[in-house]
């Protein structure tokens, strides 16, 4: 290895450490720290460079590992002036090279945390790998890891270096053959650190998952995404979030005053990339209230938003217009069991590749109004308890939905006790084969107009309009050739005037128990035949037989 000057001092720059790795054949050579280190003192202005290894730090042979087995190196910073001052820490003169032809590498990692004046780890300040995802390329002499680190007068900030070769539980041929040199400098100059190309959350093992800040979801109740990577020194715990562990996305929780809930911040490179799968991000977070920077967030490469907030019952408001979901397929109880939620600002998702909107909506009972004109529901097959308990809406409007190959509308609008409109425009439900509780206790709503659905292929509507006791005109012309229940269809409608079945076949329906149980005694039921009239009569409960009146079409 080059022998470096030990007399390489500049006003404004301290070079403090010289490093060398060379990985060679099947066996991985490495850093360590030798034995017999000793400790090295470099002046330059104000600033004074303490560091425990050698300039030329030993290698030896090693294969890779992890970062709990890195080789450490250790250094500090003091200010010797009487004025407080700034300065950064960047990797100089960098070789990283393979049969001397410059690379990069992601499985080589380094990473940078504060330690005390004992050399004890303290917190994380970054880190990352050679790699493009950090911010490394091909060739790159210089990379700069932190800027306008601040240290008041006489004080002193010590820090631990440690680089290691990313052990992938696999063969790792590509990182034969390498060799890394570089320095570090310590220097007081305008610079600005290196940025990776992305920095994208890691995805969630699963719905109930307690990794990294999970296991606070519970004790979260503001989320900040902030499009800069700058360490929280104030911060009770942190965690490399990103895919590749190389510190493009990190995550950082600070202790609220009441001493009882957390902040939690995420931070990347300009924006915060969510990963393809987005299962859950943000599941399950009970005492959630806030989430701000959702500006820095793009979910360009996202292809499933399933249950991206669900059951954050506290969550308020949400302003997602910033969301490219042009990739998205799913967006099944995506807000499901939002219950505080008000405001949503969805207006312009672009739906073009979505297939599932499966209870999408489900549970949001605070929610006032939602505007979904701009939606295109093309390719959508599934429509299941989309507004289910969307306790607070007056009005929707969906007369703009495409919803010809949606196969499964049950409880669709359920329980949406104060709807009082409802616009459903060219509703050409062709592929339908499910409506059960479709309108179940939609229990303000007066009209209904189905004059344009299409239920050829349904087999079940059971419960369809139950508990809908405000419903006085009911549009519609069902084929139910192909249904097989209608037990409690209509239950409890309590003033529906008519209920027009002149075309309908009941032929296939064998589970009929309380089709009409409790409805309005003088409702009149239209039938084309005797045969449907026979099944009508059966169908009514035996108290309102009488007063019940079934008229054949004429």
């Amino acid at each position: 290895m080059e022998k470096i000057e030990s007399k390489r001092i500049m006003l404004y720059s301290v070079l403090i450490m010289g490093i060398v790795l060379v990985v060679v054949g099947v066996s991985y050579a490495y850093f360590r720290a030798t034995s017999n280190s000793n400790e090295q003192v470099v002046k330059s202005g104000t600033l004074e460079i303490t560091y425990q290894n050698t300039k030329n730090i030993a290698v030896s042979g090693i294969t890779p590992t992890t970062e709990d087995q890195a080789s450490i190196h250790q250094f500090t910073v003091t200010n010797t002036g009487t004025i407080n001052t700034t300065y950064n820490i960047s990797m100089v003169d960098i070789e990283l090279l393979k049969n001397s032809t410059p690379i990069t590498s992601s499985n080589l990692m380094w990473a940078l945390y504060e330690a005390n004046n004992s050399y004890v780890e303290g917190d994380l300040v970054r880190k990352g790998s050679f790699s493009s995802e950090s911010g490394y390329q091909q060739g790159d002499p210089e990379y700069v890891i932190v800027t306008d680190l601040f240290l008041k007068a006489d004080e002193s900030q010590s820090y631990i270096l440690k680089v290691w070769l990313q052990e992938k539980g696999s063969a790792q041929n590509e990182d034969q053959g390498i060799s890394l040199n570089f320095n570090i400098e310590v220097d007081t100059l305008n610079k600005s650190a290196t940025r990776g190309i992305k920095s994208i959350m890691q995805e969630r093992k699963s719905s109930s998952s307690t990794e990294n800040f999970y296991a606070y979801s519970e004790t979260i109740d503001k989320i900040i995404f902030q499009n800069q990577l700058n360490p929280i020194p104030e911060a009770t715990d942190n965690w490399d979030i990103s895919p590749s562990s190389d510190g493009t996305t990190m995550a950082y929780l600070t202790q609220n005053s009441s001493g009882e809930t957390y902040t939690l911040y995420i931070q990347g490179n300009e924006k915060i990339y969510f990963p393809e799968s987005s299962i859950s991000l943000f599941r399950n977070f009970p005492i959630l209230t806030k989430i701000e920077g959702l500006a820095y967030v793009d979910t360009s490469m996202t292809n499933t938003l399933y249950a991206l907030f669900k059951d954050c019952p506290l969550l308020d408001n949400l302003d997602l217009s910033s969301f490219d979901t042009s990739q998205v397929t799913n967006m099944e109880s995506m807000f499901a069991g939002c219950a505080s939620l008000t405001s949503l600002n969805i207006k312009r998702f672009n739906t073009d590749k979505l297939e599932n909107m499966e209870a999408m909506f489900s549970g949001c009972s605070s929610l006032m109004s939602i505007d979904l004109s701009n939606f295109n529901t093309s390719n959508v097959t599934r429509m299941v308890y989309l507004f289910d308990r969307c306790e607070q809406l007056t009005s929707i409007d969906i007369s703009s939905f495409d919803v010809s190959n949606v196969t499964n509308m049950k409880q669709m609008f359920s329980n949406c006790k104060n709807l009082t409109a409802l616009k459903l425009g060219n509703f050409a439900t062709d592929s339908i084969i499910d409506t059960s509780s479709m309108f179940y206790h939609c229990e303000k709503l007066t009209g209904l107009d189905l004059s344009h659905m299409n239920t050829d292929e349904v087999t079940t509507m059971e419960q369809m309009f139950m508990g809908c006791y405000a419903l006085q005109k009911l549009s519609m012309d069902f084929n139910m050739s192909k249904v097989t229940s209608t037990e409690s269809m209509f239950r409890d409608c309590y003033v529906l005037e008519i209920v027009d079945f002149s075309h309908t076949d009941f032929s296939n329906v064998d589970s009929y128990s309380n089709m009409f149980h409790n409805i309005f005694s003088a409702t009149q039921i239209i039938v084309k035949d005797t045969e449907a009239k026979e099944f009508i009569e059966n169908a009514i409960d035996s108290e309102d037989a009488e007063t019940i009146k079934i008229v054949i079409n004429a």
